[in-house]
């Protein structure tokens, strides 16, 4: 047989020779995608218009000694396959450097055949990194082990503890109120869409109006329209109007009690057809605007599982007109359906993603539907003003322009807090106190990335950072902003507290902790001067994390880390934020009494003063 039609079996030596592929950049890496290694901007995304973003040179000599393990494992298992010719497909290997895939429910699969001599690898189970992101987890950090009660330190989650009490505490307490009058469905729908719907403007203005009229002189029927218009009266009396903060703003809830009641009774009406509801875009925005109540009426649970049915569905909507994307990447010219379908996708994927930091559970899988080089919703043609009657009779003018100025902004916020939680929490916080470096450079990065966000927002919706902005929008845009520079600079400020005392902290960690800190205040602060709206129970989060990590800072006694000057005013603020809301909310109030409890730990070990609860 001549050389060339000879084929040699590749041995081990030959395979330990070969090179390793080029690492990935780590948008290529979190999307899976194939790089071509070029530096400093890859193929991918040079095509996409995106930002490349590098680790260090190499990452192999940062590896943990479990990581090389397994990568010493699995050379053996590949020259062992080689060596013995094994022809068998059952035999599976994890792939050691995947990361978790929001909306996948695979685990690694255990290997069948291990090497002579060597103990079989026990593959750990994938985590997901909004493990490390939720409040209940930041009480497990080694530095609140001595303050901590031990009920808290081994809580995943105070919302599924307290759902229980939570989801029926509405529905028994009020029995007053107006009940529903149908001649109230037309100014209620309006006053929906002049305080609810520009923060998602997904409906068509003029179909819901048509739809109230029709509820109005033909009745309410058992149909996706009339369960809309249900859901659009009850968000309307649930909503008061924004007022601009100021420094002694009373703390009491805007709304009475009648109010409420009367906002039961419309969602009441409206769960009696939900179990009529099929998968039309009517049905699923109905699903959806039913989360957004359940926030309202802060039962966070309940919404998520409104926001998975609706996504589900949504899917299922898509998939059955041969639409495996939201036609997110046709023209602006496109038909009403496929608009509203857009904006759906987009405001489902938004609520969805808001809710995973904080509740531990599976995704439903509507990431799958994202591409990287997915378009945002298209906005109307012709900005219209709607000008429209608030239940006081005043008249006010609400740009639908800044409403959808606002909507793709939270779009893109979002999407990229995606990414930087994705990024900085995947690996969790021992691989913040080995890597530092990279953990500084991707931190670097999104702020980069943060600062050119905060540029690049239109003129209507602009704020100053440190001042409150005089509407609405901008305020909440505000919050987004501030919760986004907490997620960034969190894992440098547990390096800074974990780092061991004597030992100096590298100047640049020293700096963006105290950048955290000062965030961590102008948060609370902020979040104080919220009213009742669908991210209420998400700033109660917020500011209990705040307040935790100020607290960790005050514990931690660092003299190149200080907290506030006026870190005690700032704890008191945070617990009567919480304890404002807590009344329908038992995870708010475990909250308020976990924060109350830390507080007289630290001050007992500082030797200070006790905080006493605030002044509601």
């Amino acid at each position: 047989m001549s050389s060339s039609t000879t084929r040699r079996t590749p041995t081990a030596n030959n395979l330990s020779q070969r090179k390793r592929a080029p690492i990935a950049c780590q948008f290529c890496r979190l999307r899976k995608t194939k790089c071509d290694g070029v530096r400093p901007t890859c193929g991918f995304c040079r095509h996409h218009d995106a930002q490349c973003v590098w680790g260090p040179a190499t990452e192999s000599y940062e590896s943990t000694p479990a990581e090389q393990e397994i990568f010493r494992r699995l050379d053996e298992l590949k020259s062992l396959l080689t060596v013995e010719s094994l022809g068998s497909r059952s035999r599976t290997i994890p792939d050691a450097g995947s990361a978790y895939t929001p909306g996948s429910d695979e685990r690694p699969h255990s290997i069948t055949a291990t090497a002579p001599g060597t103990q079989p690898m026990i593959s750990e189970p994938r985590t997901s990194p909004y493990d490390n992101t939720r409040c209940e987890s930041m009480l497990a950090w080694p530095l609140f082990q001595d303050i901590v009660d031990p009920s808290d330190l081994d809580a995943e989650s105070f919302v599924l503890e307290a759902s229980n009490e939570s989801t029926c505490a509405g529905e028994s307490k009020r029995r007053n109120g107006q009940g529903i009058q149908e001649e109230q469905f037309l100014p209620l729908c309006q006053k929906f869409l002049l305080h609810v719907h520009t923060r998602n403007p997904i409906l068509d203005h003029a179909e819901l109006i048509q739809y109230a009229k029709d509820a109005t002189e033909h009745g309410v029927e058992w149909d996706g329209p009339s369960c809309l218009v249900l859901l659009a009266c009850a968000l309307a009396c649930y909503t008061a109007p924004w007022q601009r903060p100021t420094l002694h703003r009373p703390h009491a809830e805007q709304l009475i009690n009648d109010d409420i009641a009367t906002a039961e009774a419309y969602y009441f009406a409206a769960k009696k057809r939900f179990g009529l509801l099929g998968w039309s875009l009517v049905d699923i925005q109905c699903l959806f605007f039913a989360s957004v109540y359940e926030k309202y009426s802060l039962n966070p649970l309940q919404a998520w599982f409104h926001i998975q049915q609706a996504s589900s569905r949504l899917q299922a909507h898509l998939k059955r007109h041969s639409r495996p994307y939201p036609d997110i990447t046709t023209s602006r010219w496109k038909t009403a359906p496929q608009e509203l379908e857009q904006r759906a996708f987009w405001s489902i994927y938004k609520a969805e993603h808001e809710l995973l930091p904080e509740i531990p559970l599976r995704p439903s899988g509507i990431d799958e539907l994202t591409r990287a080089d997915s378009m945002f919703p298209t906005p109307p043609v012709v900005p219209v003003l709607m000008a429209q009657a608030t239940s006081s009779g005043v008249d006010q003018q609400v740009p639908e322009e800044r409403s959808w100025a606002f909507y793709l902004a939270e779009i893109s916020i979002r999407r990229t807090m995606n990414d930087t939680i994705l990024t900085l929490y995947r690996k969790g916080t021992q691989y913040w106190s080995i890597h530092i470096r990279s953990v500084l450079q991707q931190c670097r990065d999104c702020e980069e990335q943060i600062q050119m966000w905060y540029s690049h927002l239109p003129l209507s919706i602009q704020f100053d950072k440190p001042d409150p902005p005089d509407n609405e929008l901008s305020f909440f845009l505000q919050g987004r902003f501030y919760q986004w520079r907490a997620y960034v600079f969190t894992p440098l400020l547990y390096y800074a507290l974990q780092h061991p005392a004597q030992q100096s902290i590298p100047p640049e960690v020293l700096a963006f902790s105290r950048e955290a800190v000062s965030i961590y205040a102008a948060r609370i602060l902020h979040n104080d001067n919220h009213h009742r709206h669908g991210g209420t129970w998400f700033t109660c989060r917020g500011t209990f994390a705040s307040a935790l990590l100020i607290l960790g800072v005050v514990h931690r006694s660092n003299p190149n880390l200080l907290p506030p000057v006026d870190w005690i005013s700032l704890i008191l603020v945070a617990i009567s934020t919480l304890k404002r809301w807590e009344a329908q909310s038992g995870d708010i109030r475990r909250l308020r009494e976990t924060l109350e409890k830390l507080s007289l730990a630290v001050s007992e070990k500082s030797s200070l003063s006790p905080i006493g609860p605030a002044n509601a």
